[in-house]
């Protein structure tokens, strides 16, 4: 495994996908189904729609692009709250400060994986609004540097009067920046990146991780298949620290549970060929494939995988490999595909229905499981800022009042975080794309996993 400091991404393609807004389709229905982890906050009410105008209080830094469309720099629908079953907050009418709350949003805009930032920025946008504790929300939107993380460090600290980061897709940005938030003493909200160092041998009581980790993806799955998909798996992912992580923990747990691995491959993230890594995969002794691919990787690496090898020659599982958006252009390719469960809109709760309505109230379309975590993120430190009664610029107890933070997630299970490690504690399911009763594809669970809690040891994979 690549050293997960050093591990860069090695493609520069930067070519922008974006997913566009997609009609309201049909799901499988029914009783509550429990997923993957990535929790997310109710919306107490309709958000209004979103403005196409620029935010004057967001800005870029230097040698950035805009953010497009799919970072908003639109002010926030204001009329949200935390989840429903939250404990109530008194705030005083008089706030601690007449200073605008700084939070800064470091997510990519452009690149392979524009529409996963894009949907995340929406998701934070959407939780927190524009007013906390009677303090209005300023919000700076940062453009990750996918392909030069070290670049982030500048980036960083040209907003060193941000209250709070959230955000962070790529696992190589968040240890790149991990010295320079710890030693600002400004609290990081960390909504996608898995790398493990960061909460653990790298640690910082300022940095908390709403999402999950690659021990988690690999703890609970890769023992389950083991017993279901096969004795020898191939593994995929993109050539950078988390793509690493995302497959190198199934791994182990899958080699611990007596599996054997025959092949690891690592094409660049953006890669938009995968015929010289499934042609050797077909021909592999492997009984079944495991990979990591989110947004256009996972449409082309699905889209590809089925014509090279097919789920009926070897079942392909993994994590990220299929959401709502991707779902409509991966199309028949994507049936049969197992995928580590987690949020979709088929999601059969209250507070699903209102976080649908709300966010294609607000943006115009539907969310994918990326505006999920955002809305995560953003419920994490709506909660968070009411209880200290906006006094975010008290560092300690900012980032003390993060680790406190617990609610019911849309998927109806319980949102906290490990006081030890900063990691959330995620359950997990298996999910296959099957065809529903109205011949239209969509997420059925097909097993409970459990709870996945990293110990924070940091040991590699």
């Amino acid at each position: 495994m690549t050293n997960e400091n050093d591990d860069q991404p090695t493609n520069e393609n930067d070519d922008q996908f974006i997913l566009p807004g997609i009609p309201r389709r049909r799901f499988m229905g029914g009783a509550s189904k429990l997923g993957l982890f990535v929790a997310a906050g109710g919306i107490s009410a309709v958000a209004a729609a979103c403005s196409s105008d620029d935010d004057e209080s967001s800005s870029t830094t230097p040698g950035t692009d805009a953010p497009t469309t799919d970072a908003p720099t639109t002010d926030a629908p204001s009329d949200t709250t935390a989840a429903t079953d939250a404990p109530a907050v008194t705030t005083p009418a008089t706030p601690v400060s007449d200073e605008p709350i700084k939070v800064a949003i470091i997510l990519p805009s452009t690149g392979p994986y524009a529409a996963l930032g894009g949907m995340q920025a929406r998701g934070i946008r959407l939780a927190m609004g524009d007013e906390i504790a009677g303090r209005e929300i300023e919000y700076v939107d940062i453009e990750e540097p996918l392909f030069a993380p070290q670049d982030a460090i500048q980036l960083v600290q040209n907003n060193s009067d941000a209250d709070v980061f959230v955000g962070v897709i790529g696992g190589n940005t968040a240890l790149a920046i991990r010295d320079t938030i710890h030693d600002m003493e400004k609290p990081l909200l960390v909504t996608n990146a898995v790398t493990r160092a960061i909460t653990g041998s790298r640690k910082s009581p300022y940095i908390w991780r709403a999402s999950t980790t690659g021990y988690q993806a690999g703890v609970n799955l890769g023992p389950w298949m083991f017993e279901n998909l096969g004795v020898s798996m191939d593994t995929a992912a993109p050539d950078y620290a988390s793509g690493h992580e995302l497959v190198d923990y199934p791994a182990r747990f899958f080699e611990e549970s007596g599996g054997e691995v025959i092949g690891q491959f690592f094409p660049p993230l953006g890669n938009a060929d995968y015929a010289a890594v499934l042609t050797e995969m077909a021909s592999s002794s492997s009984v079944f494939v495991y990979s990591f691919f989110a947004g256009g990787d996972a449409i082309r690496y699905v889209t590809q995988y089925a014509e090279f090898i097919g789920v009926d020659e070897k079942q392909l599982c993994g994590l990220t490999l299929v959401d709502d958006l991707t779902l409509v252009e991966q199309g028949d390719a994507a049936e049969g595909v197992m995928t580590l469960g987690g949020w979709n809109q088929a999601i059969d709760t209250p507070q699903n229905a209102e976080f649908m309505s709300a966010f294609e109230d607000a943006y115009g379309e539907l969310p994918n499981s990326y505006a999920n975590s955002g809305n995560n993120g953003g419920t994490i430190l709506r909660m968070a800022i009411e209880s200290i009664n906006g006094d975010v610029e008290n560092a300690e107890l900012f980032s003390a009042a993060i680790g406190d933070v617990e609610f019911t997630n849309l998927l109806g299970t319980d949102f906290r975080f490990d006081k030890e490690t900063h990691n959330a504690i995620s359950f997990q399911t298996l999910d296959q794309i099957q065809r529903l009763d109205d011949g239209s594809l969509g997420f059925v669970q097909i097993a409970e996993l459990g709870e996945a809690v990293d110990p924070g040891d940091d040991v590699a994979p």
